[in-house]
């Protein structure tokens, strides 16, 4: 009797962990998921900002080239 009690004790413990197993296993996956998400937008982010400064750039070049043919035609 003893021994079918210590038995069920230890099932139940490894029915437990196996659980537990599970269930980080899970999570493991979805913070995986979650990093890869994240990367992704991170790239995306960086790609956006790199058209920004660009954008901002030929912005001020068109700028200053205006500038310049305006002091031009004053000189004229």
């Amino acid at each position: 009797m003893q021994t079918n009690i210590e038995f069920e004790t230890l099932k139940a413990n490894f029915n437990d962990c196996q659980e537990r197993a599970d269930m980080s296993s899970r999570v493991q996956k979805k913070l995986e998921s979650q990093i890869e998400q994240y990367e992704q937008l991170y790239k995306e982010h960086v790609m956006l900002e790199s058209e920004l400064a660009e954008a901002k750039a030929k912005e001020k070049a068109v700028g200053n080239s205006k500038i310049d043919k305006i002091n031009l035609l004053k000189r004229a």
